[in-house]
């Protein structure tokens, strides 16, 4: 009975890694015909340009185009880091509306402990925004 169902895993595996492998194949296909059309655009581009603005102008204005959108999507990228994860956040939310419900458990099993709770949490909150090197408050 176990190797049978070992053999049945060891079949799903296999066919979950095949699938995987096909759809990574098939994306990085995907790419390399996407980068070859972008280059074959930015030659008709570059064609027609030339003819009503010249060709040094025509590449002039294509490399400035490029230049703005990397520009752009640098910009991107780095207001994308900046900004605090979800889970970060989801993180904190639970915490927040776990902390009356665990006082009232530390209460129940230790109350001498209660006393202390208010100073552990603030000082937790704090060692917390230290680590995290958060600058907010």
């Amino acid at each position: 009975m176990i190797a049978t169902l070992a053999a049945f895993a060891g079949l799903e595996i296999k066919d979950a890694a095949a699938r995987g492998i096909r759809f990574a194949l098939l994306l990085v296909l995907a790419g390399v015909m996407a980068f070859g059309a972008l280059f074959y655009g930015l030659g008709a581009l570059r064609t027609d340009l030339s003819m009503s603005i010249g060709p040094i102008n025509a590449d002039l204005a294509i490399a400035g185009g490029l230049v703005l959108t990397s520009a752009l999507l640098a910009g991107a990228a780095f207001i994308a880091k900046r900004r605090k994860s979800q889970a970060s956040r989801t993180a904190q939310t639970a915490a927040i509306v776990a902390t009356p419900v665990a006082i009232r458990t530390l209460g129940l099993i230790a109350p001498h402990l209660l006393r202390a709770a208010p100073v552990a949490i603030v000082g937790g909150f704090l060692l917390g925004r230290l680590l995290s090197g958060s600058k907010e408050t």
